[in-house]
């Protein structure tokens, strides 16, 4: 039978499929704290599985590589260990899982150089029995296991390093026999068909059975048309027999491949396959839908020439609809599918351990595919670095699932596919009990919809032959499917309110009603009152069905720390008159800032530390402070001037570095200096003082402070290191300190990340310890480095070596030694563990400059008869908190304040200036104001500074 995937293929636009492609991006957290016990150092055997078939992907491992130890997932995202105890005295090649005898719990099947063995589970699942092979006295590399004749028992298949393959069948009691050559002759080429490693059962032609691939590497073998170095393909004939046919379909490849890998990269319903090879670069090959192969490597992006390749998948790991790859061996490598055959390599996934080995699965119900990854150094030897569960920290885009039990087929529906269809094309998987090197992956297929909520419909095909099509399924839901009897129902738990307790109080989980029900903590009622944190869910199910579903958990916190994170958007310290936005976050529905404001984000002007409250769910939290700090340039206090005749007047000024203009803004300075000789005035002639004072920049210390240890000069004199460093902001290098027993002058280099010279400095160094001013301005970039002329330091009297004889570090280094956003020192050119020459760094930022508003200063010509103008008499200027002002001759005046951008401050009218008149100033701003006094016959305008 051929599954019908082109026809509905042939009705889907490309441009739809690619418009579900996201952008999305992946990472993985170390969640060993989820074990009892962390320290397991396995060798490359592992598997994460449904292992007691109760919905939940569970961990099976051999500690050392020969002992059981399984990882049971229970409901609430924990696990329970069981021990099953030593399976033999060396590390397994080989690991594969099934349940062989039907009694509900997967046996597990371990391989090793002349023996294998099966951990036949107990019907309770708490004990197991060790059961050896019949005829297992060859090297065993991968196991592989199905139902190789539709009896509905799973047999093995078991690759021979040093011969033919071997296949088990099972005589429909667990128990199993040598099936020689009547399933599938192995003797298929002249030599002695050995070098077998990486082996999958896998429908690559979709004609509804399954066919065997083995990937082949010889050791010693060093032609690629030897026979025990060329991959086989058997091709299932549908009638129980097989043909060796890789020739036909173009992958019989003769490189030395260690794993093939088989899945969909392109969503047309096919296995696309990637080969993993260790004397050539490892390739990708496109199926064109009939099991014919191109080899497209060279333009998909996929790179892993920098490894040894042990281990490879490929599986959606960020749920956008394409297959990623994952590569394992002497490290790992991660790429991700960009939706058109290419693929995006992505570093600083995992940690610097060289994972070298792995299985795939779900260990807290997610919808995300976790990795258990393995540390062993090639091939199966454990090392002292501990395994490790990276889990996927999810994201945005959709998933759905499913876990397949059989009936007239194998219980573990081993070799069913399933087939879902909508936007994206039709995505396949397969179910799979052993592939790549030694590993298993779990059952339950995953697959990733993006920002797809439902799937239109799906086609489960079974081994049995049978097939059926469920419709319009949600997202985000794992469906069973017990053949020719139940799918589960879709549900989720909903809550009445966050999912949040406060102190004394409690939340309501609730389940849609009409099923039965089965939570976390025990309870069988549709909803549940939750008053301890933790992670729920629950199982469900239809009346007198087989079939259940276990809902994501819903994780319940108590009184979460919701304080508020506020961020300053430019810098906090700046001159008077500008300003500082200050935000808040998202979500809360109060805002009560230090300074009155209620809004979310708000405008600082004054120094000040500003402080943000909320109210949370369940009290109220305050931010860390923002300080912010306003520098100002006093405004000059200047005199004014009444000639007696027309000429220049000398007028002074306050202030630290005084200019002086000839307009109230603008313009070109006319000079400088506290005092000031006008140009000749003949008229009252208004001329103004600004004042600049500068403030040096933040300066700030890193580096290692001082030399430690025993061994501070480095042993070999010919070693002339450099540090390096990057720099994050416009900065100035001001000093180091060195340390050294020798005089004499050395040549401090700075050098950028081209090895270009930017800077030097002669300097005749003291012994013991002197601080070196550089003065160095820094520029941002990375890959700095400052170190020494090894032609200066061999001129230094009775040296002559490279070495700069300065003290370094070999122990107790920690880098980076950095000073945030401003510079970081990165290392040294011996790596890590050298700190060499230059410690207790200065740093500082670069200087500014506040500039004052302008202060007037008048210069006037004195007449026989004082004008009225004279007689005005406005004082203190600058005012703090109270002006005065005096005008004997004007009567029936109006009096004004007015700011700087032309606002009326204050005002009274009709007034008799005969008596002082005083303006309160106590709540208007620091700045320049101008007194407007007017009445029927004159206008007077002064200026004067206002400064609290």
């Amino acid at each position: 039978m051929r599954f019908p995937f082109t026809s509905l293929l042939g009705l889907l636009c490309i441009t739809t499929l690619l418009s579900v492609k996201l952008t999305a991006q992946v990472s993985f957290t170390n969640q060993n704290s989820l074990f009892a016990n962390p320290s397991i150092r396995s060798g490359c055997s592992m598997t994460v599985v449904d292992w007691n078939n109760d919905g939940l992907d569970d961990i099976v491992r051999l500690s050392q590589g020969r002992t059981l130890i399984i990882e049971v997932q229970k409901t609430g995202n924990q696990f329970e260990t069981i021990n099953f105890g030593q399976m033999n005295n060396a590390s397994a090649w080989a690991m594969c899982v099934a349940d062989v005898d039907k009694n509900g719990y997967k046996d597990v099947i371990g391989g090793w150089n002349g023996v294998g063995k099966i951990m036949m589970m107990s019907a309770d699942g708490l004990t197991g029995t060790q059961v050896t092979l019949p005829n297992d006295n060859f090297f065993f590399q991968n196991i592989t296991a199905a139902d190789f004749n539709n009896d509905g028992w799973i047999d093995l298949f078991c690759c021979d390093d040093n011969g033919e393959s071997t296949i088990y069948m099972n005589d429909g009691a667990g128990n199993f026999t040598d099936s020689g050559t009547s399933v599938i002759d192995f003797d298929v080429t002249t030599t002695d068909d050995s070098g077998n490693y990486g082996s999958v059962w896998t429908d690559f032609d979709n004609d509804g059975d399954l066919d065997l691939y083995i990937a082949k590497c010889r050791q010693g073998v060093t032609s690629p048309t030897d026979g025990r170095r060329i991959n086989v393909l058997f091709e299932n004939n549908g009638d129980g027999t097989f043909t060796s046919n890789a020739a036909e379909y173009g992958i019989n490849v003769g490189w030395q491949s260690w794993t093939s890998s088989f899945g969909d990269i392109d969503n047309d319903g096919d296995q696309d396959l990637l080969l993993t090879n260790h004397d050539f670069e490892s390739q990708i090959f496109e199926n064109d839908g009939t099991g014919h192969y191109t080899d497209i490597t060279s333009t998909t992006g996929f790179d892993i020439n920098d490894i040894t390749p042990i281990q490879s998948i490929f599986a959606d790991f960020d749920n956008d609809g394409f297959v990623d790859i994952l590569v394992t061996g002497s490290d790992a490598r991660f790429f991700l599918n960009n939706g058109d055959k290419t693929f995006t390599k992505v570093t600083g996934l995992f940690n610097n351990n060289n994972m070298e080995s792995f299985a795939i699965g779900d260990a807290n119900n997610d919808g995300y595919l976790d990795i258990y990854g393995g540390y062993a150094n090639i091939y199966t030897t454990p090392t002292s670095i501990d395994d490790v569960l990276w889990m996927n920290s999810g994201g945005n885009n959709n998933f759905i699932g499913f876990h397949l039990k059989g009936t007239a087929s194998n219980e573990d529906a081993i070799g069913a596919k399933v087939a879902i269809y909508g936007p994206w094309g039709v995505q396949v998987r397969e179910v799979r009990s052993g592939e790549s090197y030694g590993t298993v992956n779990t059952f339950k297929l995953h697959f990733g919809l993006g920002s797809n909520t439902n799937v239109d419909s799906v086609n489960v095909f079974w081994p049995s032959g049978a097939s059926q099509t469920i419709y319009n399924l949600q997202a985000n839901h794992y469906v069973m499917v017990i053949e020719n009897d139940c799918v589960s129902p879709l549900v989720s738990i909903t809550t009445n309110g966050p999912a949040i307790i406060c102190p004394g109080q409690s939340v309501e989980l609730s389940a849609p009603a009409g099923y039965n029900y089965l939570w976390s903590n025990g309870e069988t009622s549709q909803s549940i009152s939750v008053s301890n944190t933790g992670m729920y869910n629950v199982m469900v199910s239809e009346a007198n069905s087989n079939c259940f579903e276990i809902t994501q958990s819903v994780q319940v916190t108590s009184n979460p720390d919701q304080t508020p994170v506020i961020s300053a958007v430019g810098e906090t310290k700046f001159c008077e008159g500008n300003s500082v936005n200050i935000t808040g976050p998202d979500g809360f529905s109060t805002y009560i800032w230090s300074n009155g404001a209620t809004t979310q984000n708000i405008t600082a002007t004054e120094s000040g530390s500003y402080i943000l409250t909320i109210e949370g769910i369940c009290q109220q939290y305050s931010s860390t402070p923002i300080t912010v700090t306003v520098l100002n340039s006093e405004i000059p206090v200047t005199n004014d001037v009444i000639l007696p005749a027309p000429g220049s007047a000398t007028l002074n000024a306050t202030g630290d570095n005084v200019n002086w203009y000839d307009v109230p803004t603008g313009g070109t300075a006319i000079g400088s200096g506290n005092s000031f000789v006008t140009p000749i005035v003949n008229g009252t002639t208004l001329f103004y003082a600004e004042n600049t004072t500068a403030y040096n920049g933040e300066q700030y210390t890193t580096g290692m402070v001082i030399p430690s240890g025993t061994s501070q000069y480095s042993g070999d004199n010919s070693t002339n290191a450099t540090t390096t460093f990057d720099v994050s902001t416009t900065c100035v290098l001001k000093s180091v300190q060195v340390f050294t027993d020798l005089a004499g002058t050395r040549k401090l280099l700075l050098r950028n990340s081209n090895g270009d010279l930017l800077d030097s400095l002669v300097v005749n160094i003291e012994p013991d310890s002197m601080i070196i001013e550089l003065n160095w301005n820094l520029e941002p970039g990375t890959g700095y480095t400052i170190g020494t002329d090894g032609a200066t330091n061999q001129a230094i009297s009775g040296w002559g070596n490279l070495s700069p004889r300065l003290k370094r570090n070999s122990s107790g280094v920690a880098y980076p030694y950095t000073v945030t956003d401003v510079l970081s020192v990165t290392g040294s050119s011996f790596g890590a563990t050298y700190y060499y020459y230059f410690y207790d760094w200065k740093v500082e930022l670069p200087s500014y400059s506040c500039v004052s508003e302008r202060a007037p200063a008048m210069v006037s010509i004195a007449t026989a008869i004082p004008s009225v103008e004279n007689t005005v008499r406005i004082f203190p200027n600058p005012a703090t908190d109270l002006i005065t002002l005096q005008a004997p001759t004007i009567q029936n005046a109006s009096v004004q304040l007015i700011d700087a951008l032309g606002r009326v401050q204050y005002q009274v009218m009709n007034t008799n200036l005969s008596q002082p008149l005083q303006i309160n100033t106590t709540t208007l701003a620091n700045g320049l104001y101008t007194i407007r006094v007017s009445n029927a016959a004159d206008i007077i305008n002064r200026q004067i500074i206002i400064q609290h």
